[in-house]
């Protein structure tokens, strides 16, 4: 059983970030630390179809390789998941993933209730 502590705040963890579709393959683009917190949560939430995270700065974190951005045409995937809490630069990262991938992508934030163009 579940403690009503900690399941109040996995309540407002499910309120603050978007959770993706348990059948959708997802990427997570960025590595500080709004990335690894939305890492994190997805775990917490036991969601384990991210196909790929990608930061500027690659390494292993917790566990997970982070590679660079530019792995993002070797992979398949259903959404780009930008976990940077900065909008203008979250605007300026999906700008150049639409221009680096030349094909129609869908680019969440990793904040619920918020939007990327």
């Amino acid at each position: 059983m579940m403690n009503l502590r900690f399941e109040r705040h996995m309540n407002l963890f499910k309120k603050a970030y978007y959770i993706p579709d348990k059948n959708k393959k997802i990427v997570i683009y960025g590595a500080g630390d709004a990335g690894k917190t939305y890492f994190q949560f997805l775990k917490m939430m036991d969601y384990r179809n991210i196909v790929l995270w990608v930061d500027k700065k690659v390494g292993n974190i917790q566990g997970f390789n982070v590679t660079t951005p530019m792995e993002l045409n070797q992979v398949e995937f259903d959404e780009i998941i930008i976990a940077i809490n900065n909008h203008e630069i979250r605007d300026s990262i999906a700008s150049w993933i639409i221009g680096y991938l030349k094909t129609s992508v869908t680019i969440k934030c990793y904040i619920s209730n918020e939007s990327i163009k």
